[in-house]
C-alpha cells in the first residue's frame, strides 16, 4: 500500500526567482517645500514692516489681500507659503500703483469742555428722572435726554476689491 499523502520532494520545491530590478518604495516622490525661499519671505516681511509704519494694520492688509489673519501674521514674520505669493504680489502692485491706500481715520476730537457740559446735562436728567412721579413724566425726561445725545453711527468698513475675495487655495 502506498501513502498518497506523501509528495515527491522534487515536485514540491518552488523555483527560486532572483529580483533584478529595484522596486521603488511608495510615497518617495519629492514634494516641494511649503514655504517660499528665505530671501523672498524676508523681503516681504520688510515691505510689510514699512507698510505698517504708513498705517497699514493687519486687519486692513487682510481685507485688501483676502488672506487670513494667520497668513498675514506669518508673512510679517518671514514665513510665506508658495500659494500665497500671488495674493501678495497683487497687493504690492496695487499699493505701488496707488490703487490701494490706507483709509483716512475719521476720529472726531472731542472738546473736553463740551464733553463735561454733556455729562453735566446727563447728570441733571438722571437727577430729574429720580424725582419723577409717573411714566408720562419719565417719558418726557427721556425725550429731553435724547435731544442732546448724538445719533449712534456704525463705522464704515473699507471696501475689499472683488478679485481679492477668492480663496488662494482654490
Amino acid at each position: 500500500m502506498t501513502d498518497t499523502n506523501v509528495q515527491d520532494p522534487a515536485v514540491t520545491e518552488q523555483p527560486k526567482v532572483e529580483v533584478t530590478e529595484a522596486v521603488e518604495a511608495p510615497n518617495t516622490k519629492v514634494r516641494p517645500p511649503a514655504y517660499a525661499g528665505e530671501a523672498e519671505a524676508n523681503a516681504l516681511a520688510e515691505a510689510l514692516a514699512n507698510l505698517k509704519e504708513e498705517g497699514w494694520t493687519r486687519p486692513l492688509i487682510r481685507q485688501a489681500t483676502g488672506l487670513t489673519d494667520s497668513q498675514v501674521y506669518r508673512a510679517q514674520n518671514g514665513m510665506v507659503h508658495f500659494v500665497e505669493l500671488p495674493a501678495w504680489a497683487t497687493f504690492a502692485a496695487k499699493v505701488e500703483a496707488g490703487e490701494l491706500a490706507v483709509p483716512e481715520k475719521t476720529s472726531k476730537k472731542v472738546d473736553p469742555k463740551a464733553l463735561l457740559d454733556r455729562l453735566q446735562k446727563a447728570a441733571d436728567v438722571l437727577a430729574t428722572a429720580a424725582e419723577a412721579k409717573g411714566i408720562k413724566q419719565l417719558r418726557e425726561i427721556v425725550e429731553a435726554a435724547q435731544a442732546f445725545l448724538p445719533e449712534p453711527t456704525a463705522p464704515e468698513a473699507p471696501e475689499v476689491p472683488a478679485e481679492n475675495t477668492e480663496s488662494v487655495n482654490a
